[in-house]
């Protein structure tokens, strides 16, 4: 697994919809994520970052996520209502349909590289 975090950006690309006109931060992770530590770790950054910055986490290369790993997610959404953007793998956007969270998350879908021309 890999863990790249707190990586802001001022030129809100156009995947991060919730920034408008704020400075973007974006964690990343990539591999597996197993268990609830491993995912707080990821979103570190994105807890503590503050409301005036948006935040796009990006799951879009997690090839496995264990139920175990949500409950970061989910308290992450409680206190970011706005200004939250995640972006997920079909792999991710399965396992949170499975749970009905597909609809209460503020999903986006990954790019695919001939998508982006």
């Amino acid at each position: 697994m890999s863990i790249i975090t707190g990586s802001v950006d001022d030129s809100r690309p156009p995947e991060h919809a919730a920034a408008g006109d704020r400075p973007v931060l974006t964690v990343r992770a990539a591999g597996e994520l197993p268990d609830a530590p491993v995912m707080t770790a990821v979103l570190q950054d994105a807890l503590s970052a503050p409301l005036d910055v948006a935040v796009a986490v990006d799951l879009s290369a997690v090839t496995y996520l264990s139920f175990e790993a949500l409950p970061p997610l989910i308290r992450l959404v409680q206190h970011r209502p706005t200004g939250l953007d995640v972006v997920v793998s079909d792999t991710v956007r399965r396992k949170l349909a499975l749970l009905g969270l597909d609809t209460s998350l503020p999903l986006r879908p990954a790019f695919r590289r001939d998508e982006r021309r």
